[in-house]
């Protein structure tokens, strides 16, 4: 049988190597321009078919691949058959193969690819950093595998996997990471040359916030998943997999803020190239603690060392050129302008700082036990109490920063008229603390404070919202979006994303409640104000599985309120036995109901939470990545309404 799936992985391979020969061992000239071209979408067009070929084999099912039949099955709907493409380690890497190759093939349409230096080594970067992955791809993780004699049915795929919320968290954290490689490889760019011109600042920042954006949906959209499909009631569980998705979500979110200060003050920009490099290295970092093995978790793809290691090498070739490459060159982005603490460009190189801290205090609590058990053999293992402790506090000195940065102005201002601007957010804050401290007994002075500091940046962006709304109604025949451009109203929307993430958080730690026990049909457990009766459970069978199904009523002071439907599920095919929780959304509150194995008296275990605010949790990371969005059009926006 002809394996057209690898033919066009191997086409790819060889094309990219060629075309990243000749260009290297020659001067850039109007040729290798189009060869680069040429040869960037000729390997993005074979690396999706043989992407889309994987996917169309799973959709057959066609066992004649060896990933197919270890995640796949006839009895499974369609749509997970398509999805467990990605849901293994083999398929996930090719699918980020594709989206590396799709992105380099979007830089060699942009319209400044012939003319700029930057982006023809931005892409011969990008080039490189791909084919490393496809000869990773290739030869310790060929998705293409294929056995004999062909078995008639697959082995299924893992029933945790089985969900929307995992279809589609992969494809959208990976494009993040894919974004972020274009920020990595026009760092490199502008450190080759040695130049950092008005379109590299242009270029970069729009991958930046697009690549921004689909790691805060991806983070977003993986912690829903979580939330719903685990079944024990929390949306983030500090898992060293689930931090290492936040290493370059933070440094990204510097770097964009430090894109502003080399954008409006011409300062700022070997510390941005830095970061640059930075955010992709720790999404390199993540991919390796992910499919190395070193971490055991839900998340991680079981592996082999062999994998860890080529791994590992990817790392060391490419983050190590790039610091060495940083070292050599960074001297020449060093700026002599000064500027002053009490300042937007003050302000927003101590919130970088405040990130980089927060960003290193995760990393440590994920490396520090890999580390120690590498070098002594010690087993520790650093969980939630660590990073409650000195991530919390970090993070409301970061809204702190964001409530006062957007406020002050550049160059330089007297610290007493930010103080004066502020004064009605800072009070408001001040009794929103003191009212959260009074309420709760003084029992979650922390999570008073974040509270506090979420109402401190609402308030402040408020202020600013009406300061633009107020030049608008005393205009006269102005447009309103001329006072809310994209720009504006993408940093309104992203900021209160992060206060109302901070304040849906606090507010569900304060009064989160549990309640667990075991119910015969008729009985009933109180939760926060309900009464959760267990009215009937049924047996029952669905295309692959096989379910028990407990019928849940909830009322509240005597009135129904909800119904509740949780299962047990026994997947015959993989012999998994799964919990599949049952969810009442409300704007202000979840309740949360998990139903478990029968009692030999025929009781049912059965686990309730009571959970108020954490869906905003959610529409938190939608508002965040609307308005990075928002600010990704700005400028397209803003011209447009100039020649208007």
């Amino acid at each position: 049988m002809i394996n057209i799936g690898l033919i066009f992985l191997n086409s790819a391979l060889m094309t990219l190597s060629l075309v990243i020969s000749i260009i290297v061992l020659n001067n850039r000239n109007i040729n290798n321009l189009k060869l680069l071209k040429i040869g960037t979408q000729a390997s993005a067009v074979l690396l999706s078919v043989a992407f889309l070929w994987l996917i169309y084999s799973f959709y057959l099912s066609d066992f004649s691949l060896l990933l197919v039949y270890n995640n796949s099955h006839t009895l499974k709907p369609t749509l997970y058959k398509i999805t467990g493409t990605w849901g293994n380690h083999e398929g996930s890497f090719l699918m980020f193969i594709f989206m590396l190759a799709y992105i380099n093939y979007r830089i060699t349409v942009n319209k400044l690819f012939i003319k700029s230096d930057i982006l023809y080594y931005t892409l011969l970067f990008n080039n490189i950093i791909l084919l490393l992955v496809v000869i990773y791809s290739r030869f310790t993780s060929n998705p293409f595998e294929m056995i004999w004699p062909v078995p008639p049915n697959g082995a299924g795929l893992n029933p945790l996997l089985q969900d929307i919320g995992l279809a589609l968290h992969p494809p959208i954290l990976y494009t993040g990471y894919v974004c972020m490689s274009v920020v990595f490889s026009s760092s490199l760019a502008a450190l080759w040359l040695q130049k950092m011109p008005p379109e590299w600042v242009s270029f970069t920042k729009k991958w930046a916030l697009l690549g921004l954006a689909f790691l805060t949906c991806g983070i977003g959209m993986g912690s829903w998943w979580a939330y719903r499909e685990l079944g024990w009631g929390g949306f983030w569980f500090w898992d060293p997999v689930e931090n290492s998705s936040l290493f370059p979500w933070l440094s990204a979110i510097a770097f964009v803020h430090a894109l502003l200060v080399v954008e409006k003050r011409g300062t700022l920009k070997c510390w941005t190239l830095f970061l640059g490099i930075l955010t992709f290295s720790l999404s390199l970092t993540g991919f390796f603690l992910v499919r190395s093995g070193v971490l055991s978790s839900v998340h991680s793809f079981a592996s082999d060392p062999l994998r860890g290691l080529f791994i590992l090498l990817i790392m060391v070739i490419v983050v190590g050129f790039a610091l060495f490459l940083f070292s050599l060159r960074s001297r020449h982005f060093l700026s002599k302008a000064s500027y002053r603490l009490v300042s937007r460009e003050g302000a927003i190189m101590i919130n970088n700082l405040v990130l980089v801290v927060l960003c290193a205090t995760v990393f440590m609590g994920v490396i520090y036990p890999i580390l120690l058990e590498t070098f002594t053999g010690q087993h520790v293992s650093v969980g939630a109490p660590y990073f409650n402790t000195l991530v919390n506090p970090i993070a409301c000195a970061l809204l702190v920063l964001a409530a006062a940065a957007p406020s002050v102005m550049w160059k330089q201002e007297a610290f007493s008229q930010v103080i004066a601007r502020e004064q009605k957010s800072i009070i408001v804050a001040v009794l929103a603390f003191s009212f959260m401290t009074t309420l709760t007994h003084a029992k979650h002075v922390l999570a008073s404070f974040a509270v506090a500091s979420s109402v401190w940046l609402l308030c402040s962006l408020i202020r600013m919202a009406n300061m633009h709304l107020q030049k608008y109604r005393a205009s006269s025949n102005k447009p309103l979006a001329r006072f809310f451009p994209p720009r504006i109203l993408g940093m309104l929307l992203a900021h209160a994303g992060l206060a109302l993430l901070v304040l849906s958080i606090a507010i569900c730690s304060i009064y989160e409640k549990d309640a667990e026990g075991q119910l015969a049909l008729g009985e009933h457990l109180e939760l926060a104000g309900y009464t959760v009766t267990l009215k009937n459970v049924t047996e029952g069978m669905a295309k692959n599985y096989l379910y028990e199904r407990g019928e849940f009523a909830v009322s509240s002071e005597g009135s129904h309120y909800a119904s509740l439907y949780p299962e047990r599920r026994v997947y015959p095919v993989e012999k998994d036995t799964t919990t599949e929780s049952a969810l009442h959304y409300g704007v202000f509150a979840d309740v949360y109901a998990v139903i478990g194995e029968p009692m030999r008296d025929g009781k049912h275990a059965v686990k309730l939470f009571y959970r108020p605010m954490v869906s905003w949790i959610w529409l938190s990371c939608c508002l965040i990545a609307l308005g990075l969005l928002c600010s990704l059009y700005g400028h397209a926006t803003v011209k447009t309404l100039k020649k208007k």
